[in-house]
């Protein structure tokens, strides 16, 4: 006798089936993926970026390549500038002197000779004078031979020498006629002073006494002077 189930009772084993089925797969450890080797070229560490074109890093704390090491002068700094130089390059000069060694006036060449602080010194001035019937002229050639002591460019300036002068003198007057005389004649002299004589040349100034000793005795003068020097 062939024995038939209900429907319903089929599909109520269809679904126990499938619940037993997720239980079991649930319960079953799922196997880990397999692992991926890695390439030869992501395994190394990146290349350093601080090693110098020679292969080797700076150890830290040495100066980059290229840099001044510590205490060195840096490049233009001021143990780079050439020093002024302490020599004289300026050895002549020409100044005109009021009073003075000359007289009146007298313009003046001078030469210093190296860095000796011996000088020479030769001037030249001319004065006339009318009054009157009556002139004069004067003409007065100083001549010196200076010594200076003192730094580059300020000096104490010790001198002596002649001043050589040369006299005429004319004079017309009712009952006398015309009348003139001439006359050369040699006196000392001699210079106590300061003069700013800068070494490489351009303005120059002094000022000293200038006695003058003659004939007619001992002739306290002074005199300042300034000019040029190259």
């Amino acid at each position: 006798m062939k024995r038939t189930f209900p429907p319903r009772f089929a599909s109520l084993a269809i679904l126990g089936f499938s619940l037993f089925a997720e239980r079991v797969y649930a319960q079953t450890p799922a196997e880990p993926p397999p692992a991926t080797p890695l390439s030869p070229t992501t395994s190394q560490p990146p290349p350093a970026s601080t090693a110098s074109s020679s292969g080797t890093a700076p150890a830290p704390g040495d100066p980059a390549p290229g840099d001044p090491a510590p205490g060195d002068p840096a490049p233009g700094g001021p143990e780079n500038l050439t020093p002024p130089s302490e020599e004289r390059t300026a050895n002549n000069s020409i100044f005109l002197e009021l009073l003075g060694n000359g007289g009146l006036y007298s313009v003046n060449y001078e030469r210093i000779f190296g860095d000796s602080n011996f000088s020479l010194r030769a001037g030249f001035s001319y004065f006339s004078l009318s009054a009157g019937d009556s002139s004069t002229s004067l003409i007065t050639i100083p001549l010196l031979v200076n010594y200076y002591i003192g730094g580059l460019d300020h000096k104490l300036q010790l001198g002596a020498g002649a001043l050589g002068a040369y006299v005429s003198a004319s004079t017309t007057s009712t009952g006398t006629g015309y009348l003139s005389g001439s006359g050369v004649g040699v006196a000392g002299t001699a210079v106590v002073g300061y003069r700013y004589i800068p070494h490489d040349g351009g303005f120059n100034f002094g000022v000293g006494f200038t006695p003058i000793v003659g004939a007619g005795g001992f002739a306290p003068f002074g005199g300042i002077s300034f000019g040029g020097g190259f």
